[in-house]
């Protein structure tokens, strides 16, 4: 490392300006100051008096070097102290050789050391500062896991190339890595293995022109130059995303890791560094929502991503200030007629005033790492409402939807159990519904959760019955007590005859199993009337109301008479 560049007094030691000897200087500066001094008061002030101009940056030049050159090899800060002291020790050593013979002179010597050492200390110290303001430069332009330069050594990069015409292009892909729990566990040291397999992968399909770059934790981008034709950027993608049909071998096991790229090039989709690495993270944004694995860029997929990443925003804002809503959906019971429970749905508004369908909203959630607050928030807020229903005489059990991603954290009943007791709320009066999907991934750890849920008396549902991989099996093995069939079956039940049989089937298994059924979608009476005639408990849908807020559920409860939907369809059978 450079010494002069590291210090502005560094200079002095480059061009060798003449300057008084050590020994020289001792003598001419004793020579000025003033006789006697007996306390602290009179070395201060003889202290403020010495000139600094005469001190010879050449003689600790060595020492500072020999300091530079520790510091490289990994020496602590600290080293500086016992510099001070190697200093200091020098100069006794010096001082005691030449002593003069007047009486006064140990004071005078005192004082030219303190002064020579308070110099080179401040020194030291501006040298230390730069040093690692240095080294700190230095390490942020590469990655300390890889190796590889950082996003500003790509931006860097590319901003050094030539725009060379539509005809040639430079090509920037944006490989991001899905975060999945697995990896999220992995200890540093492991993490950085995989990552380093994961490069020299990339490489391997590489062209020697092409640069790789780390540009964020679980995100790699890749710099093709001087492309002939899009087809020739789109064809590395495909090369890279077979890298990943393996598995990668870390500490005895096996990871299998999910990219999706994003492709733009300049200049078709923008003209300086910046703005094309935008266009390919957008690309990965879009890719997937779509649920495809590359996609190239293009000015239509850039403002729908843009759109994507305000509705991130808005998600994040209306979390922070508690804007988002739960909906009421009455359910009604079959048998007596009256409204016993409501599904508790999620709703966000977007900035135009439009619904956000709830399953954009989970996926927003945990696109941003925000699931866990937001069921958090989905679980106090469904306690809370229950709370205020309690205070205006209804006993009703509310239920809420569980992502995979909640069942899978570990955390849910912990959170369940926290909302109940701040609210105060009984736990058979709330209903968590799991879909298919979250209950056939990690089977045991699922079924440990769900078990923990029961304990807590709270009640299960399966949600979306028949849409999925419908399994005896699970629906035998878990701890379930409710049901729900799907609307896609419900709404065609006069028209279709195998859906018919599909539901009553649905419903004989929920009964052979103590559980009970729930149809979604109810929007006719012939509906209604045939599923209380095959025995479904209870249905909801647009027949019944459609989700409202809180306040219009208040307004809508006392308007309907328990009995209505019993007494007025009891003698309508199914056509």
């Amino acid at each position: 490392m450079d010494l002069a560049a590291l210090s502005p007094l560094g200079k002095h030691f480059a061009d060798g300006a003449p300057r008084e000897a050590l020994e020289t200087l001792l003598q001419a500066s004793a020579a000025q100051l003033p006789g006697g001094g007996a306390n602290v008061q009179d070395f201060v002030a003889a202290l403020a008096r010495l000139p600094i101009g005469n001190i010879d940056l050449r003689a600790i030049q060595g020492v500072l070097e020999s300091w530079i050159q520790a510091l490289d090899a990994g020496a602590s800060t600290r080293w500086a102290l016992s510099a001070l002291g190697v200093f200091q020790d020098a100069l006794a050593a010096e001082l005691a050789e030449g002593a003069p013979e007047t009486t006064r002179l140990p004071f005078r010597l005192l004082v030219l050391a303190q002064r020579y050492l308070n110099c080179i200390a401040g020194l030291l110290a501006e040298t230390v500062a730069n040093y690692w303001q240095a080294s700190a430069a230095a390490a942020a332009a590469l990655d300390q896991q890889t190796g590889l330069a950082t996003t500003g050594g790509l931006i860097e990069t590319l901003r050094r190339q030539p725009l060379l015409g539509m005809d040639v292009m430079h090509a920037v892909l944006v490989i991001q890595i899905e975060p999945t729990p697995a990896l999220l566990c992995l200890p540093v040291s492991l993490h950085s293995e995989l990552l380093r397999q994961v490069v020299s992968r990339l490489h391997s399909v590489l062209r020697k022109s092409d640069s790789v770059f780390r540009t964020d934790r679980f995100e790699f981008g890749c710099l093709l130059l001087g492309l002939i034709s899009a087809a020739q950027a789109e064809l590395a993608p495909k090369k890279i995303q077979r890298l990943f049909d393996n598995s990668f071998p870390v500490a005895g096991r096996e990871y299998r890791l999910r990219p999706s790229i994003g492709i733009a090039l300049m200049p078709h989709h923008g003209k300086d560094a910046e703005s094309l690495l935008l266009s390919a993270r957008l690309a990965v944004v879009e890719a997937r929502r779509l649920g495809v694995r590359t996609l190239l860029s293009c000015e239509r997929l850039d403002e729908r991503a843009l759109r994507g990443v305000d509705l991130e925003e808005e998600f994040l804002s209306g979390l922070r200030s508690n804007t988002l809503e739960l909906y009421l959906q009455p359910q009604i019971d079959l048998n007596s007629g009256r409204c016993m429970s409501a599904e508790a749905l999620l709703r966000m508004r977007d900035s135009r005033g439009n619904f956000v369908p709830p399953p954009n909203v989970v996926e927003l959630a945990e696109r941003v790492g925000a699931g866990p607050q937001l069921i958090r928030w989905v679980l106090n807020r469904a306690c809370a409402i229950q709370a205020e229903l309690r205070s205006h005489n209804i006993d009703l059990a509310l239920s809420v939807n569980i992502s995979p991603n909640d069942l899978r954290s570990g955390e849910l009943p912990m959170l369940i159990e926290g909302a109940l007791k701040v609210w105060k709320v009984q736990p058979k009066r709330l209903t968590l519904e799991l879909t298919e999907e979250a209950v056939l991934h990690d089977v045991e750890h699922c079924l440990e959760q769900m078990q923990l849920i029961r304990q807590l008396g709270c009640q299960l549902a399966i949600d979306d019955f028949g849409t999925g991989y419908s399994s005896m099996a699970y629906l035998r093995r878990f701890p379930l007590n409710e049901l729900k069939i799907d609307q896609v079956f419900v709404r065609r039940l006069a028209e279709h005859p195998v859906d018919r049989k599909i539901v009553h089937s649905a419903i004989l298994l929920a009964r052979s199993l103590g559980m009970e059924t729930v149809a979604e979608g109810v929007e006719t009476r012939h509906a209604l009337d045939f599923l209380r005639k095959l025995g479904c408990d209870r249905i909801q849908g647009f027949l019944i109301s459609k989700a409202l807020p809180l306040g219009k559920f208040l307004d809508w409860w006392p308007a309907h008479d328990p009995g209505s939907v019993s007494e007025q369809h009891r003698s309508e059978g199914p056509s």
